[in-house]
């Protein structure tokens, strides 16, 4: 058996989190996949924005949400909440 070094497990370990959350039985498949979903509109976005990859994109929202000690997902809803109100408010 593959034993991953310490750098691998870190990596990996929201994609693992995710993967065991898609797995749990009941009303928590709908809410991961919501997340996960956020998730990946909130690393378009900033991809958009400023030319990153998505590895990158996703390295700033782990950033911010910890620093800030706020959940990703959270942080990735407030990021697409606030692109929508300003596409919104470019509309008017």
């Amino acid at each position: 058996m593959y034993a991953f070094p310490a750098a691998d497990d870190q990596r990996f370990a929201g994609q693992r989190s995710t993967v065991a959350a898609l797995r749990r039985p009941g009303r928590e498949d709908g809410r991961a996949l919501a997340s996960r979903a956020v998730i990946d509109q909130a690393i378009g976005i900033i991809r958009s924005r400023s030319g990153v990859s998505g590895e990158e994109a996703f390295g700033r929202l782990t950033r911010i949400s910890q620093s800030e000690n706020v959940k990703l997902h959270i942080v990735a809803e407030r990021l697409v909440e606030e692109a929508v109100r300003r596409a919104q408010a470019r509309r008017q």
